[in-house]
């Protein structure tokens, strides 16, 4: 079908202090009659920055990398829109002046853009000499809202560790996602379509290879072959490793009675992330890492001894819709962008 039936539109909650990967548009069908996506047709969205002052109604242009097929298009009746993530490359945005920018997006399989340019605005980069030598806050106070009480680049007490899961706790904001989860196990690589919505208390997850689908909702697990029990609270049951990052209470690292790990480090790393090195209770020798993803907000990644769980492709924001896309793309190796 023609892309002239369709817009890109700014939603109406997007503001200018919005970080980089909370970035999203909508597509909306503009036209009288229904849209079905053509063989091909995809819905990712690339960004392109716009520097201040620049002239209106210039086209952005830039590098960009996508997977065909990893945000796959949708039908639309007339009036229908769907909201889809932006993707604005980091180096890009790594390479930016301060300042208010202009966001430019492109729907790259059906070289549609956007008719208007959102604002975003790029904070002065700025360094924390001191955390080093950082104490804790004490409780109560703005900065320990923002999991500021983290002692950061120097090695955990048992106590300081038992603290730390907390403090992550408030820096996971996200309140509901689209991703792709991979586990990567012995040489053997799994992935899953994954949309969580902690909200509503619901999520999905769908298995492209057995295209089998596990869902939970009102309280209720529905999964292939009676595999888990039907009833079971939020979070209870969780039947795949990458998934378990949204849950980080029911990840066993944080140093309580019964959990295989404890946190004894904290760094930062990058721009938007938080490193956490976690030592095994009975081989101070094992050891793995946590990625916190601030602008996410959420648990991006988990390494252990033989093991590796990330999320990649997060589209924040979005409900379940429960989508069973047919190919995840090349996930043979994954790191996230710090």
């Amino acid at each position: 079908m023609s892309s002239q039936q369709l817009m890109l539109v700014w939603p109406n909650d997007h503001r200018p202090t919005l970080a980089r990967r909370e970035l999203a548009i909508e597509v909306v069908n503009v036209s009288a009659l229904p849209w079905l996506p053509a063989e091909g047709d995809d819905f990712y969205v690339a960004g392109f920055l716009l520097a201040p002052g620049v002239t209106p109604g210039t086209r952005a242009g830039g590098d960009f990398a996508f997977v065909a097929g990893s945000e796959p298009a949708v039908p639309l009746q007339p009036g229908q829109r769907r909201r889809v993530a932006v993707h604005l490359a980091q180096e890009a945005w790594d390479q930016a002046a301060a300042g208010t920018h202009r966001v430019q997006a492109l729907l790259i399989s059906l070289d549609l853009r956007s008719a208007e340019n959102a604002p975003l605005e790029r904070l002065p980069d700025r360094t924390d000499a001191g955390a080093a030598e950082r104490a804790l806050i004490p409780p109560g106070s703005a900065a320990a809202k923002r999991g500021e009480r983290l002692i950061f680049d120097r090695v955990l007490t048992a106590t300081e560790s038992a603290a730390v899961l907390d403090e992550i706790l408030l820096l996971c904001t996200a309140t509901g996602f689209h991703a792709t989860g991979v586990a990567q196990n012995s040489g053997q690589v799994t992935a899953h379509h994954i949309e969580v919505d902690l909200t509503a208390e619901e999520w999905f997850l769908y298995d492209p290879r057995s295209r089998a689908s596990y869902r939970y909702h009102d309280h209720t697990v529905t999964a292939p072959h009676d595999e888990f029990p039907t009833h079971s609270e939020f979070g209870e049951f969780v039947p795949d490793q990458a998934l378990r990052l949204a849950f980080p209470r029911k990840l066993f690292v944080w140093g309580r009675p019964g959990d295989d790990y404890r946190p004894i480090l904290v760094q930062r790393l990058g721009h938007h992330s938080i490193l956490i090195t976690i030592e095994n209770r009975d081989d101070a020798a094992a050891r793995g890492t946590i990625i916190v993803n601030t602008e996410l907000g959420l648990i991006e990644k988990m390494c252990r001894t033989t093991e590796a769980v990330l999320l990649t492709n997060v589209q924040p924001g979005l409900p379940v819709e429960r989508h069973t896309p047919t190919d995840l793309g090349d996930l043979s190796y994954q790191t996230p962008s710090y």
